[in-house]
């Protein structure tokens, strides 16, 4: 057991012993904050427990994110397994299923379905450092003839996107679902919001809900042909609203 617990996996960096917890035993035995650890402007976790949602991912010195210091302020006490996307386009199908937290500022790309489902479901993701792209579209955000076939996209514990969320041109798509997604756009100091949603070109999404969405500096939702319902009851702080051409 202890030769195979040094094996590493196929993103070549992460080992048996940071995926197997269980079977090599190294799960923690008591969940606690690192008293050590110091936020960019010299927060302690304590400061990071009051609002884990947006601070659980500032960094120290050393680059090290409050996520993995602060376990217990952040309620990441399980296994926190991050996977690098790069700074390009990454094809969520490619992505490791235990991944929980997607360091790199590139981009997820969801634009195609597996082959036996229609059914996007990223069950264990937390944090995406860059953006999120769901659809196919051109860089000026224009639709092709031609849409992805998924009808529903999961992500049950998403909490924070750093840059963009961005859902276009797709034709089945009934259901996006991000129960806990909190924040969008972020810099690692925590206090810069510049990120931005945009809706556009649907045929099918009938309604958006983001029940745990409070900040956000850019929202646009256009030209959706059966959007109806808008639903982000906690939203309080967003610097422009653009709505039009939605005919639902």
């Amino acid at each position: 057991r202890l030769d195979r617990c040094g094996v590493k996996g196929p993103d070549e960096k992460t080992r048996a012993y940071e995926r197997c917890r269980r079977a090599c035993g190294t799960c923690p035995e008591t969940c606690e904050d690192d008293g050590d650890w110091r936020g960019p402007d010299k927060e302690k976790c304590s400061y990071v427990e009051e609002a884990p949602y947006f601070r659980c991912v500032l960094v120290d010195d050393n680059n090290v994110p409050a996520y993995r210091a602060c376990s217990k302020a952040c309620g990441s006490c399980d296994a926190v397994v991050e996977c690098d996307i790069g700074t390009g386009e990454f094809d969520w199908r490619n992505l490791d299923k235990a991944c929980t937290h997607l360091t790199g500022r590139g981009t997820l790309l969801i634009e195609s379905e597996l082959s036996d489902s229609f059914t996007v479901l990223l069950e264990n993701v937390v944090h995406i450092e860059g953006s999120v792209h769901v659809g196919y579209f051109s860089s000026r955000y224009e639709c092709p003839d031609v849409a992805p076939r998924f009808t529903s996209i999961h992500f049950p514990k998403l909490e924070t996107v750093g840059r963009d969320l961005v859902i276009g041109c797709t034709r089945d798509l009934q259901t996006f679902d991000a129960p806990r997604l909190a924040v969008v756009g972020y810099a690692l100091d925590g206090t810069q919001f510049t990120g931005e949603i945009e809706i556009f070109g649907n045929w099918m999404l009938s309604t958006l809900t983001l029940p745990y969405l409070e900040r956000i500096d850019d929202v646009s939702v256009h030209d959706n042909a059966d959007l109806s319902v808008i639903d982000v009851p906690r939203l309080t702080d967003v610097d422009r609203l653009g709505l039009a051409g939605n005919r639902g």
